[in-house]
């Protein structure tokens, strides 16, 4: 156990250092890597079958069974999958996402890109015992949760480009989007100085995508900027079912704001729930707000999900991902 554990430690580790530089090259040829196998948001724990069961797993299951903020139901962020180390396979090794977690006479944490396949995110947690795997889980498991869902993003953005339009249309770079992974089949149906809306529909959701730019108020909170504007978008361009309704912000689960960084550009993403005024219709909203210091100017991207009967996160995910795939002018 312990000679393996140290040559485990010694592969994870070199490939650790060789992924900081050129997104995984090392100094000399680029390794040549086997494609992963797997989809975004899976997450294969490799860990003995009675750790798993015992206190252990369920530290690790609290860790990682985390459902995204914002959504109507509860949706987790990962779909996880437990495999003892002895039952593991060249195939599953090579799986997008990958927890190792082993008991041995060290005590070790990475999180590396491109171990065994490529594109893979790997994170390794070595302790002495159980418990201080737990401390180490529960110091580090924000970091592994944000590596993966960075890598599972970058995996879904190169899909997405797949059924993307090739040229950008034309009101995004009014308001100075060069670029974007845009979905086939976005429609503009506002298009004005104040904002462009855009519509998509499917076979169970709509989904739709505000644009705006616009000067930054003075002496406003960014928090309550972000949402009183939403809502006097909203509120102007978008109706329910009948004349008298429109769309806002649902107040009794208030928005959760970050801050962020997109493009280079320091911004604060908001998600949440909206709602309809005078009508029964509902969803997620997933927004970023980007603050242009060059121009002193507000670039908000804002996407939203209806679809009663689906699930909203692989589609917020896809709104993420395309949002967060802007560059700016």
């Amino acid at each position: 156990m312990k000679k393996l554990s140290i040559i485990f430690v010694f592969l994870v580790a070199l490939s650790a250092c060789s992924s900081e530089k050129d997104g995984g090259r090392s100094s000399g040829e680029e390794r040549i890597l086997p494609s992963s196998t797997g989809t975004h948001s899976e997450m294969l724990i490799v860990v003995k079958n009675e750790l798993w069961e015992g206190v252990l797993g369920e530290d690790i299951r609290e860790a990682f069974s985390v459902t995204q903020y914002g959504l109507p139901q509860n949706e987790p962020i990962f779909r996880l999958a437990q495999l003892d180390p002895s039952e593991l396979s060249m195939v599953m090794k090579r799986s997008k996402s990958l927890l190792w977690i082993e008991v041995a006479d060290t005590q070790y944490f990475s999180v590396a890109r491109n171990v065994f396949s490529k594109p893979q995110m790997m994170a390794t947690v070595i302790g002495k015992s159980p418990k201080s795997i737990s401390r180490i889980l529960k110091a580090k498991s924000s970091e592994i949760i944000a590596s993966f869902r960075k890598s599972d993003r970058e995996i879904l953005i190169q899909r997405l480009k797949k059924s993307s339009y090739r040229e950008l249309p034309i009101s995004f770079k009014d308001v100075g989007i060069q670029k974007m992974v845009l979905l086939q089949g976005f429609q503009n149906t506002v298009d004005n100085d104040e904002v462009k809306i855009f519509w998509l529909d499917g076979i169970k959701t709509t989904q739709g995508l505000l644009v705006t730019r616009r000067p930054a108020t003075e002496n406003v909170l960014p928090g309550q900027d972000i949402v009183s504007f939403r809502d006097s978008l909203t509120k102007k361009y978008i109706q329910g079912g009948n004349d008298q309704s429109y769309v806002a912000i649902e107040k009794l689960i208030p928005p959760l704001q970050t801050n962020t960084e997109i493009d280079g550009h320091f911004a604060i993403e908001t998600r949440g729930l909206w709602q309809t005024e005078g009508d029964f219709m509902g969803g997620p909203f997933l927004s970023y707000s980007i603050y242009l210091d060059d121009t002193d100017e507000i670039l908000t991207l804002d996407g939203f999900v209806y679809g009663p009967q689906a699930k909203k996160r692989p589609i917020m995910m896809e709104l993420e991902a395309m949002m967060k795939s802007i560059k700016i002018k």
